[in-house]
């Protein structure tokens, strides 16, 4: 089965917003490791070298959980 599921949360920050949707949309595959560490192991180019059209990255899921990569 397919579905959609969705999760809001609001929180205030010292980061201006235009910063956090920055880092977390252009540079995640740096700032997610290292945020959430017992989530994420890595997160590698297999093709492209940035977020620009046609990169492809992987995520690589920490040992444990029930996703390995995505």
């Amino acid at each position: 089965k397919m579905g959609v599921k969705t999760y809001s949360q609001e929180i205030e920050s010292p980061v201006a917003a235009a910063r956090l949707f920055k880092a977390f949309c252009f540079d995640n595959h740096n700032v997610f490791p290292k945020l959430m560490l017992e989530s994420f192991k890595s997160i590698e180019f297999v093709e492209g070298t940035s977020v620009k059209a046609g990169s492809i990255r992987q995520f690589n899921f920490s040992d444990g959980l029930f996703l390995y990569s995505l």
